[in-house]
């Protein structure tokens, strides 16, 4: 369970610099593809947006996992209730797992 491991450590990563405002570097730290779907301004007013919106992320608790690996790569969906200062909401992670690091490759709010 090594890719689960990598994928929520990136979780916590994600919630540190979207507390800190580092819009920009979850943007440049995120897959390619991810990328390609986003541009880099509308990305990065999300990310704006969800802080300015919801405030502070308090904690978070996964809720669900998949590993899907195939011979080129390994995907991690991760699920997860997070309890921002302003409201509670639950978010999806995709990570793309290389060796020992994740990389977004889609994130979602549902409400």
């Amino acid at each position: 369970m090594k890719g689960k491991a990598i994928a929520e450590n990136a979780v916590v990563e994600f919630h540190n610099r979207l507390n800190a405002q580092q819009c920009n570097e979850i943007y440049e730290q995120s897959d390619n593809r991810f990328k390609q779907k986003h541009g880099k301004n509308d990305a990065i007013n999300a990310c704006k947006t969800i802080h300015k919106q919801f405030g502070q992320v308090k904690s978070s608790s996964l809720l669900e996992y998949k590993i899907n690996s195939t011979p080129t790569e390994t995907l991690a969906t991760l699920k997860y209730t997070t309890e921002f200062s302003q409201v509670s909401i639950s978010e999806e992670f995709v990570f793309v797992i290389e060796g020992d690091r994740a990389r977004i490759l889609e994130y979602s709010l549902i409400q």
